[in-house]
């Protein structure tokens, strides 16, 4: 039904991040015609990295997006439990809707990786006498 939603709002060839966590239904929905759907890419410190990118921006949410409202009125993060200051780590609860907004916009603060040119690295290395 997903699939369908997506086409009947025109959707269906734009870019679309999903959780990566969830590798079948990605398969599924690229099996029903949405060819343009990636898993996000998760690794350590990515949630947090994610987070300060949007924290950059002033967010605006429709009043009609309640969930959204309520999650980013309930995030919080982690407490040290020696020292009960804050730490840099978010509480892995009211992070639905906040997880898809990040995921949504990924690929702008992400660095993306050179690909590197192999003839290019040997001539530097024999320019080097190596």
């Amino acid at each position: 039904e997903i699939a369908n939603v997506i086409k009947q709002l025109g959707y269906a060839k734009e870019e679309i991040t999903a959780d990566s966590a969830e590798q079948k239904s990605i398969a599924e929905l690229r099996n029903l015609g949405l060819k343009r759907i990636l898993p996000t890419k998760k690794g350590k410190g990515s949630v947090v990295q994610g987070l300060q990118f949007l924290m950059q921006f002033e967010i605006i949410v429709d009043e009609r997006c309640f969930k959204t409202i309520e999650e980013f009125d309930n995030y919080t993060w982690q407490k040290d439990k020696d020292t009960g200051e804050y730490t840099n780590e978010p509480v892995d609860t009211y992070n639905h809707c906040i997880d898809s907004l990040r995921y949504s916009v990924e690929r702008f603060y992400r660095p993306v990786r050179k690909r590197t040119n192999v003839s290019s690295k040997v001539d530097t290395i024999k320019s080097l006498g190596l």
